[in-house]
């Protein structure tokens, strides 16, 4: 590996380290600090908060998709680093759910610039043969960082308070990442091959896109495999919490769940070398379900928390394998519009289960409506994998 991939590597690794570490990841350790400090209600509001977040993640993406093809990276990062670290700092002088609402919208646009998207269009255009490996290392970023963050909010916002957590993270967003990008990344970044065998540079331009059948159902997988974890690890301290757990035991989980999904990057990512990434996506969602299923069987603690890292270990595992399915179905060289377009494949799901989680949980006095939702779509986005083999299949060859 050459000093210009290896700094390729370790810029997006942090990148998305502190651009899901510090916003989404430990989303649902401030759900009950914040009910608290704000006197909501069963925290329906403070919930929606992560589906602004998402939403914003996914409108941006597209921008943010088109500004990478056209080969800027490093101005690309920076701006999603000042965009986070002032949302993080200003959240934390929040008077009123209205103010960190708009900060939820400001923090989401600033995700996509750090986090998968700027990840899979950097690794996309820099690697070839080793791309699913050097996406398995990069994509590590996103777990570590979870695990990170999460740990720093479980052990610090009892004695501490969020307010001062948030100025913390916000402090950490750029001292992590910011140098090592400025460092890592080019100025400039061009595709360095064409992309999968057969396809040409321009193959799979917006037009075709966004008329493709296959390409939505690829989308489709991106919305359930990641929305539906998404949504349901806003709800996992609160479930946890309930079942009798301590803030702070419930806070640890999140983050030792965060952490196995390292394995999860690493494993997958490597294997999507040598194995199909369409069949390792399958094996994902179906092991997910099974994981969600467990939580709505037994009130153990013991078993639900094996479940919880389970669910992290495999759900690490889309991070590697969705951009390494998009590359090959649909070429390198417009990767970054291609991911940002599919991340619109997750609003449906960030606009819905988080607030949805809360609202069931008022009304029937627990999670196993939420779990039955989720696992139904899991069902749908293996459905999606099913359908898009056949599409892919139905294609002429060098299409």
């Amino acid at each position: 590996m050459s000093r210009r991939e290896t700094g390729i590597i370790a810029a997006t690794f942090l990148g998305q380290a502190v651009a899901i570490g510090a916003t989404i990841a430990p989303f649902t350790i401030f759900v009950r600090p914040l009910q608290l400090a704000f006197d909501v209600s069963k925290g329906l509001p403070i919930e929606f908060g992560i589906s602004l977040v998402i939403v914003m993640m996914a409108v941006t993406g597209v921008i943010t998709g088109f500004w990478l093809d056209r080969g800027a990276p490093r101005r690309v990062m920076l701006t999603g680093i000042a965009l986070i670290s002032s949302a993080l700092w200003l959240a934390s002088y929040a008077t009123s759910l209205w103010q960190l609402a708009v900060l939820c919208l400001l923090e989401g646009g600033g995700v996509p610039m750090l986090g998968p998207l700027t990840t899979a269009a950097v690794i996309g255009k820099a690697f070839d043969e080793t791309r699913g490996r050097a996406l398995g290392i990069a994509n590590a970023g996103v777990p570590i960082g979870g695990m990170l963050f999460a740990g720093v909010a479980a052990h610090m916002i009892e004695p501490y308070g969020w307010r001062a957590t948030l100025q913390v993270f916000g402090v950490l967003v750029g001292v992590l990442a910011g140098p090592v990008i400025w460092f890592g990344i080019p100025v400039r970044l061009e595709a360095t091959q064409s992309g999968p065998a057969g396809t040409s540079a321009d193959a799979w331009p917006v037009r075709r896109l966004v008329r493709s059948r296959l390409f939505w159902l690829t989308a489709a997988i991106m919305g359930v495999a990641s929305g539906v974890a998404t949504g349901w690890y806003v709800q996992v301290a609160p479930f946890l919490i309930d079942l009798g757990a301590s803030p702070r035991w419930a806070g640890s989980l999140v983050a030792v769940s965060q952490g196995v999904a390292i394995l999860g990057t690493f494993g997958f990512g490597f294997l999507a070398d040598r194995r199909s990434p369409i069949a390792l996506i399958a094996l994902v969602l179906s092991l997910q379900a099974v994981c969600l299923i467990s939580y709505a069987l037994t009130s153990n603690l013991g078993v639900i928390a094996a479940g919880v890292v389970l669910y992290g270990l495999v759900s690490g595992g889309v991070l590697a394998l969705y951009p390494l399915l998009v590359s090959r179905r649909f070429g390198v060289a417009t990767l970054g519009g291609a991911m940002g377009l599919s991340n619109l494949g997750l609003l449906p799901f960030a606009l819905s289960l988080p607030l949805l989680g809360g609202v069931l949980r008022a009304s029937t006095g627990g999670y196993v409506a939420m779990i039955s939702i989720c696992v139904a779509l899991q069902c749908v986005g293996i459905g999606a994998v099913w359908l898009g083999v056949r599409e892919e299949r139905r294609l002429p060859a060098g299409s």
